[in-house]
C-alpha cells in the first residue's frame, strides 16, 4: 500500500489520545520512573466514535463522545524500536525504514523531555511520501472494530512490541466521508500522576472520532387505473422493505437507526432480542415514505412486498437508488440511473372493469341500469382496461354471472380490442379461452356464467402479453330476459368480475409465496315492470271474465323499428296497428302516432272458478317503461263496454337503489352495489287502474261491433215509429 493512500485524511481531524505526548527521555530527563527492560510488549486499544455536530455542541463539562462505531478498520505500522541505554531512550527506525529515516528524525522532534508527535508525523509522512514508500513492507497489522476484537462494540485491541507506531484508519463505513487523520503513538507512553510525577503506561488507549454524513430518501407511492396518464392517487399502507447493498448481497436496513418523518416502520424486536420484519416500512396516508436521516452513502433498493386496494405489486422489480456525497455541498444526494432525483416515484396500476347496459332506444347510450320487457335481448358491454404489467400476471380473466331463472345468454359474444393509440379491431380468439356454464334452457335454478380467460394456458391459446399493455378490451353480448325475471324494484342483477394476480408474490420477509387473487367487480341491473286494470261494478264488486287488449304507443326513441312496419317487443315482432283502428279505438287523436297491440288479457283469468274469490284484475307483467292503454273488447252480460281506452302508463325512475361506490374488501374492488336498504322505487308505482262497468241495456255482448249494430237497429225502429205517427197525423188532418 502506498503512503498516499494512508495520508488522505486531514491532520486537523478530531482525534484524542489518553496521553498527548510521546516520551523522549532525553539526557537530563528525570521526571519518569525507570524504564523496565523486562517488559517487551504493550497494548493499544482504540475506541472509535461517531460524533455528530449535536454531540460536539455539548458543553465541555458534559461533552458527548458520540456513539461507538463498528466496521472501522485500523492499521498499525511500526516506525521505530525503543531501547534504553544508560537510562536514556534510544529510537532507531525499523530495518525497512533505514534508507528513509534516521535516529535524528526522532531526536529532532524532542522538546522539553517529550516528542512532539505532530512534528514527528509531519517529518515521517513527508519523507515516506518523497520516496513513494510502500507501507506494506512494514508488516502492518489491521483490525476492525466490532469484528476483530473481544473488547466490545466500536473497539479494537492490538498487542504490540515496544516501539513507535503510525496508526491509520484504512476503512470505514460509507457514512464516514472523511477518515480520521493518521496519528503517532508510542508503546509505552508516560502518564502524569496527580503528584506531578510520571509513570510508564504499557496499555495505551486512543479515542479517534469521526464526523459522519448521513442522508435520507423520499419514496412516493401512487396508484392509478390502467391506461390512465394522470399522476394517480397516493396509496396508504403499501408495504416496502429497504435494503442496502453489501458487496454482491443485499441486507435489510435496521430502521431503528434511521429517522422516519413519514411512513410507519413495522420492524419489531422479539423476545429473544432478534429483529423481526427488518427494514419493513409502510407508506403514510399520502403514499409517502420519507426518511430524513440515518442512511449512509451506499446503494439501496426499495422492494415492494405487498400492495393494497387491488393494485398490482411489482415484486419482480426493485427500486434502486444511490446515496452519494455532493462535494459542493457536503451533503448526500439521491441518484437513480446516475441522475439526481428529489424522490423515487413508484406508480402501480390496477386493471379496471366496467359493466354497462345499452338502453332500449337503439342508441349508443349506456348505463348501469335499464328497463326491458320479458323476451327482450338485453345488450351488455364489458370494458376491461389492461395494465402495463399484463405479461407479469398469472391470472387475468373476466367472469360474468346471471340468475338462471332471470336471464339466458344469447351466445352472440363479440370480443374486440383497442391498443394504446390504435383503433378498435376484433381480438384474435387465440388470446382468450371462453367457457360457457349452465346456459341450457333446462337450467331453471342457480346461475349461468361465461368466463373469458386472457392468460390461458389451454391448448391452442396464447396468453395475452406485453403487446397489449394499456389496451382496452371490450366484450359485447346479449342476454334474454326470461319469464322468471323479477318484477319491480328487486331488479335482475347481472354481475361481472375481473380476477387477476401476479405470477409470483412474496411474504412479509420477501420469500416467494403463491400469488394472491385480486378482483374488480361491477354489475348492472335490468328492471321490468307490470301494469294492470281492475274491473268492478257500480257496487265495487270485482268482475272476472272481462276481456281487454293492451296497446303500447311506439316512441321511436325507445323502440327498435322494423323497416317502418313495426317493432320488436318482448322478443316478438309487433306490427303497427292501422290508422283506422287507432282512430276507431280512440287510441290517439294524432295521425302520426304509432301503436302496437301487445297482448290480450282477461280479468280474473287466474281464477279457476270466476265465482270463487273474484279479483277482477287483468295484469300484464314484464313490461318496460312506456305509454300503455287497455281497450275493453268483451264484457259480461248486462254490462256496457267501455267507450274509451283506459290509460295505464309506466314511467318509473329507478336510480336511487343502484349505488356507485368504490369499496375495497381484501383486495376486491366493488364499484357498484345494490342497496337493499333503499328502494329504487315504490312497487305501488306500478299501478292497477280500477274501472267501473255499469249495467245497461241487456244487449248481446259480442263486442263493440255487436253493440253498435243493435244500437243502430233500435235507432232505425224509433225513426220508423216516428214516421208512422207523422203519416197518421197527415191523414187525420185531411179528413
Amino acid at each position: 500500500m502506498k503512503l498516499k493512500r494512508l495520508l488522505t485524511a486531514a491532520l486537523s481531524a478530531v482525534m484524542a489520545l489518553s496521553v498527548c505526548a510521546l516520551p523522549a527521555m532525553a539526557a537530563g530527563t528525570t521526571s519518569t520512573s525507570t524504564f523496565d527492560p523486562s517488559i517487551t510488549k504493550g497494548t493499544l486499544t482504540i475506541s472509535k466514535y461517531e460524533q455528530t455536530e449535536a454531540d460536539k455542541t455539548e458543553t465541555d463539562a458534559n461533552k458527548k463522545k458520540g456513539k461507538l462505531l463498528d466496521g472501522v478498520e485500523f492499521t498499525v505500522y511500526k516506525l521505530a524500536d525503543i531501547t534504553q541505554v544508560d537510562g536514556k531512550l534510544v529510537y532507531a527506525p525499523v530495518a525497512a525504514l533505514n534508507r528513509v529515516l534516521s535516529d535524528d528524525d526522532f531526536n529532532d522532534a524532542t522538546a522539553e523531555g517529550s516528542i512532539d508527535s505532530e512534528k514527528l508525523y509531519k517529518t515521517v509522512s513527508q519523507k515516506l511520501s518523497d520516496v513513494h514508500f510502500d507501507m506494506s513492507t512494514l508488516s502492518p497489522e489491521s483490525k476492525t472494530t466490532g469484528k476483530d476484537s473481544s473488547v466490545g462494540t466500536g473497539k479494537v485491541k492490538f498487542k504490540l512490541d515496544l516501539g513507535i507506531y503510525m496508526v491509520a484508519e484504512t476503512k470505514a463505513p460509507s457514512q464516514i466521508l472523511t477518515k480520521s487523520a493518521n496519528f503517532i503513538v508510542s508503546i509505552p507512553m508516560t502518564v502524569k500522576q496527580d503528584d506531578g510525577t510520571y509513570v510508564w503506561n504499557y496499555d495505551v488507549e486512543a479515542e479517534p472520532k469521526n464526523a459522519p454524513t448521513y442522508g435520507g430518501v423520499t419514496l412516493i407511492k401512487t396508484g392509478r387505473v390502467a391506461g390512465n396518464t394522470d399522476n394517480g392517487t397516493g396509496l396508504s399502507g403499501v408495504l416496502f422493505r429497504l435494503d442496502i447493498k453489501n458487496g454482491e448481497a443485499w441486507d435489510a436496513v435496521d430502521l431503528s437507526k434511521v429517522t422516519i418523518e413519514k411512513g410507519k416502520s413495522v420492524q419489531t424486536v422479539n423476545a429473544a432480542g432478534a429483529i423481526d420484519k427488518k427494514g419493513q416500512i409502510e407508506t403514510a396516508t399520502d403514499g409517502c415514505i420519507n426518511i430524513t436521516n440515518g442512511l449512509a452513502p451506499a446503494t439501496y433498493r426499495f422492494v415492494e412486498l405487498e400492495a393494497v386496494n387491488g393494485y398490482i405489486a411489482n415484486v419482480a422489480k426493485a427500486y434502486k437508488f444511490l446515496l452519494e456525497n455532493d462535494v459542493a455541498t457536503g451533503k448526500l444526494v439521491v441518484k437513480v440511473d446516475s441522475n439526481d432525483v428529489s424522490s423515487i416515484e413508484v406508480i402501480n396500476e390496477r386493471p379496471d372493469l366496467e359493466k354497462k347496459i345499452t338502453k332500449r332506444d337503439s342508441s349508443t347510450s349506456e348505463t348501469h341500469d335499464a328497463d326491458y320487457g320479458i323476451g327482450d335481448k338485453v345488450p351488455y358491454t364489458l370494458t376491461i382496461k389492461v395494465p402495463n404489467t399484463i405479461e407479469k400476471l398469472n391470472t387475468f380473466k373476466v367472469t360474468d354471472t346471471v340468475e338462471a331463472e332471470q336471464l339466458i345468454y344469447s351466445g352472440d359474444f363479440k370480443v374486440s380490442v383497442t391498443k394504446k393509440g390504435g383503433t378498435e379491431v376484433p381480438l384474435d380468439e387465440k388470446y382468450y379461452n371462453k367457457t360457457l356454464t349452465n346456459n341450457g334452457d333446462s337450467i331453471v335454478t342457480g346461475t349461468r356464467s361465461v368466463e373469458f380467460d386472457f392468460r390461458s394456458t389451454a391448448a391452442g391459446k396464447t396468453a395475452l402479453g406485453a403487446e397489449y399493455a394499456d389496451a382496452v378490451i371490450k366484450i359485447e353480448y346479449t342476454a334474454k330476459l326470461l319469464d322468471g325475471a323479477a318484477i319491480g324494484n328487486e331488479g335482475n342483477i347481472n354481475n361481472a368480475k375481473l380476477t387477476y394476480s401476479n405470477k409470483t408474490n412474496v411474504d412479509a420477509d420477501g420469500n416467494p409465496i403463491s400469488p394472491k387473487d385480486n378482483e374488480s367487480n361491477d354489475a348492472g341491473v335490468v328492471y321490468t315492470f307490470q301494469t294492470g286494470i281492475k274491473k268492478v261494478d257500480q257496487n265495487n264488486k270485482p268482475l272476472n271474465g272481462v276481456k281487454f287488449d293492451l296497446y303500447k304507443k311506439v316512441e321511436t326513441a325507445d323502440e327498435k323499428t322494423l323497416d317502418g312496419k313495426g317493432i320488436i317487443f318482448n322478443g316478438v315482432t309487433k306490427e303497427y296497428v292501422d290508422a283506422a283502428t287507432v282512430k276507431a279505438l280512440n287510441l290517439s287523436n294524432n295521425d302520426t302516432e304509432k301503436w302496437v297491440k301487445i297482448t290480450e288479457v282477461i280479468s280474473g283469468a287466474k281464477d279457476s272458478d270466476p265465482t270463487n274469490n273474484p279479483t277482477g284484475e287483468a295484469i300484464v307483467k314484464g313490461l318496460p317503461n312506456g305509454t300503455y292503454k287497455f281497450v275493453e273488447t268483451e264484457t259480461l252480460n248486462g254490462y256496457n263496454l267501455l267507450k274509451d281506452p283506459v290509460d295505464a302508463p309506466l314511467s318509473i325512475a329507478y336510480s336511487e337503489k343502484w349505488i356507485e361506490k368504490s369499496v375495497y374488501e381484501d383486495g376486491k374492488l366493488v364499484k357498484r352495489t345494490y342497496n337493499t336498504s333503499v328502494k329504487a322505487f315504490d312497487d305501488n308505482d306500478m299501478k292497477i287502474y280500477t274501472v267501473v262497468n255499469r249495467k245497461g241495456f241487456n244487449l248481446p255482448v259480442t263486442g263493440g261491433f255487436g253493440t253498435l249494430l243493435f244500437s243502430g237497429i233500435g235507432v232505425l225502429l224509433v225513426l220508423a215509429g216516428v214516421s208512422v205517427l207523422f203519416s197518421l197525423k197527415k191523414k187525420n188532418n185531411r179528413a
